[in-house]
């Protein structure tokens, strides 16, 4: 554990003490230690010396990885809270919450509408649903049936970090056959696509593009594996990959050249650079995350 510090101090029921305080797992990669994980709560057991000092338990000056402490069951967690409007906890939302004008859970029992409004580069009205990355070994899924008319309309599943770094794979429109748009999308041509893009503080770029061939929803996928994540939608029932596989550990506190803490998450999008009108529908999100 590294950068471990913002302790309180607990008297727990039983008369002993113990302290809670962040800190964060890093991955070694080349390029140094990263922290996809964010700042993580931690707990060490304490105790007071003779003179009325306050040590750890295990003596010195680092946070123990393993500690026995008192514990007491609790009642579990709700599965919604009172101000998240329709949608069950643990959904995370940028700068406000979910309500039923982009997060629509009633039109289509089962599925998540989101109407889609800026894209994630915006400081403003992002429509984004994720959960955050609590392991180094973790893997989404979710289905969604989308209709994308215009090159400026996409949604599908986000690695997000900031607006500055974030990975997605989305379902969007493209010209037929490759060819120069020339005003087709506003006559209804064009194809829709598979679009995983790449982005970091330096640039953005789409690193791989693959028709969709066949109408309705299209499950889409990402595995993360320590520092690399590897994106997939199935095909006949089997994942099927899609582009190489991307340096997950960009979307981490230590990369790029701002101060960061908060970690990654998997999560929804969508994004409607003109009109905020294009819906997006979504089912089975999972995100699954494997201690290791």
């Amino acid at each position: 554990m590294q950068k471990a510090g913002h302790a309180e101090l607990v008297e727990t029921p039983d008369g002993s003490w113990v302290m809670s305080h962040l800190a964060a797992r890093p991955l070694r990669t080349p390029h140094g230690p990263r922290c996809t994980l964010g700042r993580e709560t931690a707990i060490q057991a304490v105790t007071w010396d003779a003179d009325g000092w306050r040590r750890l338990r295990q003596q010195g000056h680092h946070p123990a990885v393993e500690v026995e402490v008192p514990t007491r069951p609790d009642p579990a967690p709700p599965t919604a809270r009172p101000d998240a409007g329709t949608l069950p906890w643990p959904w995370s939302t940028l700068r406000g919450y979910p309500d039923s004008s982009w997060a629509d859970t009633t039109s289509r029992p089962g599925w998540i509408r989101l109407r889609s409004r800026h894209g994630p580069e915006s400081l403003w009205a992002q429509s984004l649903l994720a959960q955050r990355i609590t392991e180094h070994r973790a893997e989404a899924e979710v289905t969604v049936e989308a209709t994308p008319r215009t090159f400026t309309q996409a949604a599908g599943l986000v690695l997000w970090y900031d607006t500055r770094s974030y990975l997605t794979l989305d379902p969007t429109w493209a010209e037929p056959d490759g060819e120069p748009q020339r005003g087709r999308q506003w006559r209804g041509a064009g194809r829709t696509v598979l679009s995983l893009v790449e982005r970091d503080e330096q640039d953005l770029r789409q690193v791989a593009l693959l028709d969709v061939h066949k109408r309705g929803p299209v499950t889409l996928g990402v595995t993360v594996d320590g520092a690399e994540a590897r994106f997939w939608f199935l095909r006949a029932g089997t994942p099927t990959p899609i582009g190489p596989p991307l340096d997950f550990s960009r979307l981490s506190d230590d990369h790029g050249s701002r101060l960061r803490f908060t970690g990654a998450f998997a999560g929804i999008h969508g994004r409607d650079l003109v009109d905020a009108a294009f819906t997006a529908d979504f089912t089975g999100f999972r995100l699954t995350c494997t201690p290791g």
